[in-house]
């Protein structure tokens, strides 16, 4: 779902329940209009090759949310007042995207949780919140 975004990502997108998968069209420059930023991922698991029990939304919201917070609270993310002007997403993979597959012989599944971040309001940013 998530493959287009990766650090420094702007994008014309918002995380939403039943939004549509990342486009390219969708990545934008940082210096322009855009919704919201890739923020951060974290790893739910390391074993991505083996079979795990999907630990369940709850948790896994909760594995995110700390990591997530973490990084939006530290001095990465510019901003004055960010508590109150911006607002982070926390996406976390379905049950199915956990599982493990086998494509052309490799396995894989996704165990990454990924964080954006975009102004409280739904207003548009004009320049990039995160510093390289």
């Amino acid at each position: 779902m998530l493959n287009m975004a990766f650090r420094n990502s702007c994008l014309n997108w918002v995380p939403a329940k039943g939004a549509p998968k990342i486009e390219p069209k969708n990545r934008v420059g940082c210096y322009g209009a855009h919704d919201t930023e890739y923020l951060d991922s974290v790893l739910a698991n390391g074993d991505i090759e083996k079979d795990v029990p999907y630990p369940g939304a709850e948790e896994l919201t909760k594995i995110g949310g700390t990591g997530c917070t973490r990084t939006f609270l530290s001095d990465k993310v510019t901003g004055q007042d960010k508590e109150k002007t911006l607002r982070y997403w926390v996406i976390i993979p379905t049950a199915e995207a956990w599982k493990v597959k086998t494509n052309n012989g490799y396995r894989h599944s996704d165990r990454l949780i990924y964080c954006f971040v975009g102004k409280a309001d739904g207003s548009k940013l004009t320049e990039p919140l995160l510093k390289n």
